[in-house]
């Protein structure tokens, strides 16, 4: 897993987001943004994650980060694959700890209760911290809806892979069209 936590690292430098382990803030951010993107990038840490406080909060990725070994900086690099998808996830930086607790929160909930529709999943979210105003709710179901891969992104990942594989078969047919031409 730490290779994960490291890809994690690499992630936050490519979205150019510098945070502090030291600073209450900052290590808040760091959990919800780990809590989203191993969300999104299907990262096996997402599991260690239990709902506390302020939400989604992994004592497995605090300890990774408190290692004595260890600094937020890496010598990881991530795949083209990787870096494409997180350019639509740049908003990341600009949002605000409360609004990373919320949508980290929204999600934990919908994961825990997936019977469960959006309009429940914020008032429960209302119900556990009632000093989160529901249009700030409302907002971070909307933002929220960014990570999660709709039809449409299915349709054009589906297509972008069906490309490759003609491409592979269009080389493997030229190679053995060679191979035929040779032995002849």
């Amino acid at each position: 897993m730490n290779n994960e936590f490291e890809l994690y690292n690499a992630s936050l430098d490519f979205l150019g987001i510098k945070l502090d382990k030291n600073t209450f803030q900052d290590r808040i951010k760091l959990q919800k943004i780990a809590y989203l993107l191993g969300k999104v990038f299907k990262w096996k840490f997402i599991n260690n994650f239990n709902f506390y406080i302020r939400g989604p909060y992994s004592t497995e990725l605090t300890a990774y980060y408190y290692s004595k070994e260890h600094t937020l900086q890496t010598n990881v690099s991530i795949t083209d694959k990787m870096k494409n998808r997180l350019k639509s996830l740049y908003f990341l930086k600009d949002l605000s700890v409360e609004m990373l607790e919320i949508i980290a929160s929204l999600d934990y909930l919908q994961q825990k209760n997936k019977e469960l529709d959006e309009e429940v999943i914020e008032e429960q979210l209302k119900n556990i911290k009632p000093y989160l105003d529901i249009k700030k709710i409302w907002r971070g179901t909307q933002l929220l809806k960014q990570f999660k891969l709709t039809k449409e992104d299915a349709v054009i990942n589906m297509e972008d892979l069906k490309e490759e594989l003609d491409e592979w078969d269009k080389a493997s047919s030229e190679d053995f069209e060679k191979l035929e031409s040779n032995s002849v």
